[in-house]
């Protein structure tokens, strides 16, 4: 089951960032580009994306090989129930502060909550049923997406298994590529070589 929900995440997740780039590939937004706010939009969504991806590779570094097998309730996962979530969360909002469209901000934020308080609440399920009251006490103590500092502990040392954080490390660099790519297009764009069909606000 939880490959399944697993397969099934990364096929929508892919599905709803082509239906983004799509989007921006072929609409040109409200904002002059090139101005001060647009630059610091794009300034603050790489910030936010290189969160993201450090994130990412430091979760994988506790859980990689491990999920579904032991409850992982130290590290990153002592703040939320859902750090990997949290932090594609992050992800998805700054690829949406750089694309500087409103609409994309908005859309794939949403799609992002509504697809994955879904697939959270199945997987919740399903931890439950694997850990019964090991996993009731760890919700109680626990937020489910959004971090609590507070709770942060860890252990002095933790096994590290190479293949998963070297496979983490080369899906953090995937995160960075929607800047260049951005930046390509909308250069492509004003000089007329790619169609602009509608104003994305």
């Amino acid at each position: 089951m939880a490959r399944s929900l697993n397969r099934k995440r990364i096929l929508i997740s892919w599905v709803v960032g082509v239906s983004g780039g799509l989007l921006f590939l072929f609409s040109r937004g409200l904002w002059q580009q090139d101005t001060l706010f647009t630059e610091v939009n794009e300034m603050i969504g790489y910030v936010v994306v290189t969160l993201c991806a450090f994130g990412r590779v430091y979760c994988t570094a506790y859980i990689g090989g491990r999920k579904n097998q032991a409850l992982v309730q130290d590290g990153p996962f002592s703040l939320c129930r859902n750090p990997l979530y949290f932090c594609s969360l992050l992800g998805i909002l700054g690829i949406a502060l750089m694309s500087n469209r409103i609409t994309l901000i908005i859309g794939l934020m949403g799609a992002f909550l509504f697809i994955y308080h879904r697939l959270i609440q199945r997987e919740e399920a399903f931890l439950r049923q694997t850990f019964g009251e090991e996993y009731e006490a760890y919700c109680r103590r626990t937020p489910r997406l959004i971090p609590r500092l507070e709770n942060y502990s860890t252990r002095n040392e933790i096994n590290v298994r190479s293949q998963f954080l070297l496979k983490s490390i080369g899906d953090a660099v995937v995160w960075f590529l929607p800047l260049p790519c951005f930046e390509l297009i909308s250069t492509l764009q004003q000089a007329g070589h790619l169609p602009v069909f509608f104003l994305l606000p």
